[in-house]
């Protein structure tokens, strides 16, 4: 089993001490791409969740990422949803939406898994790029209302760090469980696991809604920080 450590932990939280302090150590102008990358970086973490303990390469993740941050934009902009609600919405929608798809995609393995997730992301971009109605099609949404404690790049900038960080721990915790131990044996050896009388698909799929997961909680915070969402984010 992975060992969970006080000083794993503390090395964790010192690098997002040092990545909260950006601010005042780069320049104005190029703090909102910093914050980009750290939201982008929480999200890569949930797709490792996948690939690198599950052993499923997925090619859809970004569909996660779009629909947290569209959900969040259409419930806040469209229909004056508070940042909060929406983003509990995103997170209620994000279960559902990668039960289905886990559903969909678990039924392949390897590169056809991997292919089936890439398609699932193709509709999902097609969809958004070509409701206008709903999604503002190529041009997305602009104006997520954000309460005023978020109104400013630095606050932004902070939260985006607070997410990520979060999101480390949480995976740090879940990896080090024997949950994240079996899940690293089914990657491993299925059919071992199989024989010991474990259920691998059970395993998967539970790993793939809580990738979804992570992935629609950092497309909120993209939503928030950026105030802005557009096709791009899917892929």
């Amino acid at each position: 089993m992975e060992q969970l450590s006080v000083q794993r932990i503390l090395w964790l939280l010192l690098l997002g001490a040092a990545a909260a302090l950006l601010p005042w150590c780069i320049s104005a102008a190029v703090l909102p791409e910093a914050t980009r990358i750290i939201v982008m970086a929480g999200a890569a973490m949930s797709l490792n969740l996948l690939i690198g303990n599950a052993g499923l390469v997925s090619m859809g993740q970004g569909m996660f990422l779009g629909l947290g941050a569209y959900v969040v934009a259409i419930a806040n902009i469209k229909y004056g949803v508070s940042l909060g609600r929406s983003a509990l919405l995103a997170l209620l929608v994000a279960v559902v939406v990668a039960a289905v798809t886990g559903l969909i995609a678990l039924r392949a393995r390897a590169l056809f898994f991997a292919l089936l997730t890439l398609a699932l992301g193709q509709v999902a971009y097609v969809f958004v790029a070509r409701n206008y109605d709903l999604t503002g099609g190529d041009d997305g949404l602009v104006g997520v209302t954000v309460p005023a404690w978020l109104d400013g790049d630095i606050p932004q900038h902070l939260l985006a760090v607070c997410a990520t960080t979060a999101v480390c721990v949480f995976l740090l915790v879940l990896l080090a469980s024997p949950f994240g131990t079996t899940l690293r044996a089914v990657r491993d050896n299925r059919e071992r696991v199989a024989s010991l009388g474990g259920n691998p698909k059970r395993y998967e799929f539970a790993a793939f809604i809580i990738a979804g997961v992570l992935g629609a909680f950092m497309g909120i915070v993209a939503a928030a920080t950026q105030r802005a969402v557009e096709p791009t984010v899917i892929s």
